[in-house]
Formats: C-alpha cells, sequence, structure tokens
C-alpha cells in the first residue's frame, strides 16, 4: 500500500480529546469512529467513542487478515465487548468503522463512515440523524430570529439540547436492529451482517477512507479540508450546508472529529 494522504484531529483541536482511530499498516488500513457520548459517561477517563476507538485500534493487531470480512467485523466487535466486560462497564461505547484488507483486497464497512474507491464516492446517512439535525436546525433558527448570537449559541446549544432524548432513544431503538431507520455501529452487542458492506478491489486502486467529520471527500486531503474550512466560515452552527446534530462549539475547530486517509492499493 502506497500512503498518499493521513490526517486526524479532534473538534477541539486537542488530541487526547479525539474519538477518531487512523490506522495504516499493512495489511490493514482503517478510519474508526467512536460515537459521541450521549449522557457525557466516561470509561477509565476517556470519552466512550475514544475507549472504542482505542479497542478497536488494538484488536486490528492481533485480527488475522485471512478472515472472512464478516467473521473480522465479527472479532473487533468481540474485542470490544471483551474490554467492556472486563472493565465492569455498561454497554455503551460504540464506533464505526471502514476498512481495508490489502491480502484479501477488500473493503468493508460497517457504520456511516464515508469512502471513495477509484473516485467514486460512498456515504451513508442515518435517518434518526437527519430527522434530529432538521429539528435542531429549526430551533436555533427561532433563536437566532428571537435575537440571540451565534456566540450565545456556540457556547449553550439549546437545539442540540432538545434533540438529546431523541438521539438516546434512536440508540436504543435503531442501533443495530435490521429494520426501517436501522443502522450499523460496533458496540459490542449483536453484529446484523446484512448491515456490513463489502467491496471487492483490485491492485493500484485509490481509497480514501474517512470519518464523517468531513462532509465531502474530494479527491485529496488539500480539498477535503479547504471545503471544509469554507463551510464552517459560512455555517459555523451547522443549520444550512452543514446542517448537523450539533454545530461548531466556542473555541473548537470544526463540528466533529475528522479523519482522512488515502492510498493506493
Amino acid at each position: 500500500m502506497k500512503l498518499l494522504d493521513f490526517f486526524t484531529e479532534s473538534k477541539t483541536g486537542r488530541e487526547e480529546t479525539n474519538e477518531d482511530g487512523i490506522y495504516f499498516k499493512e495489511p490493514f488500513a482503517a478510519v474508526i469512529d467512536g460515537a459521541t457520548s450521549k449522557d457525557g459517561k466516561t470509561y477509565g477517563n476517556l470519552s466512550g467513542g475514544r475507549f472504542a476507538a482505542k479497542c478497536i485500534m488494538a484488536a486490528l493487531e492481533r485480527i488475522s487478515p485471512e478472515a472472512e470480512p464478516i467473521d473480522l467485523i465479527q472479532e473487533i466487535n468481540t474485542a470490544l465487548r471483551v474490554e467492556i466486560e472486563n472493565n465492569n462497564y455498561e454497554y455503551g461505547p460504540s464506533a464505526v468503522i471502514v476498512l481495508y484488507n490489502d491480502l484479501r483486497k477488500e473493503l468493508i464497512s460497517y457504520g456511516d463512515a464515508p469512502y471513495s474507491i477509484n473516485g467514486k464516492k460512498y456515504a451513508f446517512k442515518i435517518e434518526s440523524d437527519l430527522i434530529a439535525s432538521q429539528r435542531r436546525a429549526e430551533i436555533i433558527n427561532q433563536l437566532l430570529n428571537s435575537g440571540a448570537s451565534v456566540e450565545e449559541i456556540q457556547k449553550n446549544d439549546r437545539g442540540r439540547e432538545a434533540i438529546t432524548d431523541f438521539l438516546r432513544d434512536a440508540v436504543k431503538r435503531c442501533a443495530n436492529v435490521d429494520a426501517p431507520h436501522g443502522y450499523p455501529v460496533i458496540s459490542g452487542k449483536n453484529i446484523v451482517k446484512s448491515f456490513v458492506k463489502i467491496h471487492k478491489i483490485r491492485a493500484g486502486s485509490e481509497i480514501i477512507l474517512a470519518s464523517d467529520g468531513y462532509p465531502e471527500l474530494f479527491g485529496c486531503f488539500s480539498e477535503a479540508e479547504a471545503y471544509l474550512k469554507e463551510a464552517i466560515k459560512k455555517d459555523v452552527l451547522c443549520i444550512k450546508e452543514l446542517k448537523g446534530t450539533k454545530g461548531v462549539a466556542f473555541g473548537n475547530v470544526s463540528f466533529d472529529d475528522r479523519t482522512y486517509l488515502r492510498f493506493i492499493t
């Protein structure tokens, strides 16, 4: 594998808060996007997303690249479950992954992390997030129309507060549920085989793996980064072009942790 772009940064700009993971060690290349906790719980002084990402990164060091794609995802999920149970933690840490296995020439996705194969982009949206994002945008627009400033909302996002219970409920109802509005996430619980996306990759292909902190992948890191920074200037509250379940909090550099990995197989 030939590395072309490699970048990760937390939404705060501080590495210790980064819930993304980036892995590039033959035969695996992966981006792991740890899920932001809806309840603020920590696990050994780590957020749930950071705990999950670190567990999955460690699992990639020992998992056999000869495993079938579904077995590989199952092994990663089991590794997280073991760490949760060994530490007597409640289930809560979770993450999504997009992974390339160079031994088997397969790209495997479990979750909504975006990726690109020879210029063809794949992005998956969680229905409950789209609903929550719309509701948050409506609330923030009402606040702006009532005289609230952008800075006030960045410091106290009442739109985010209003959708938090809905997001928590969506996790209970939809995570790893093979039904309408169901979505995949590695949480140590069940894996839905039909949610595992598998692509056969030919040698010499150009691959981009990313976390959803990048709304557009483009063809390289510099383009994706430039677009993101310009979009944040225009929509720092993330209620228009960047409409999402959270905006750029006061003092932060982005609305979410972001990771970008580009390479040639």
